[in-house]
């Protein structure tokens, strides 16, 4: 169940990261084009070899991305339980016509 409150929080992150994502486009561009031309332009040197063990850039980047990807999902986990633990403490307190808990949804299926 949407809000309008959730709805428009929504939105607004969705503004926020259409900026980002503009942002990021216009330094990587930026990147790109002076690496170009400051790489037409360097002598030749002695490359470093790299030993074989060490990961990349671009391994490093997937691997730390797959990991926190893990870690989101089971912070989401985490927090869905604990308001569902929560839930018949919040029931004394709170008037909220909220959409069925997990729980129930579980039971039901």
């Amino acid at each position: 169940m949407t809000t309008t409150t959730t709805r428009t929080a929504l939105q607004a992150g969705d503004k926020v990261l259409d900026t980002v994502a503009k942002a990021q486009g216009t330094v990587v561009s930026t990147v790109a084009t002076v690496s170009s031309l400051i790489g037409g332009y360097l002598p030749p040197v002695s490359r470093i070899e790299i030993p074989s063990q060490i990961p990349t850039s671009r391994e490093v980047i997937e691997q730390s991305y797959a990991f926190a990807t893990k870690v989101l999902k089971r912070q989401k986990t985490y927090a869905l339980d604990l308001v569902e633990a929560f839930e018949p403490l919040w029931g004394h307190f709170l008037k909220h016509d909220a959409p069925a808990t997990r729980k129930a949804a579980k039971q039901a299926a």
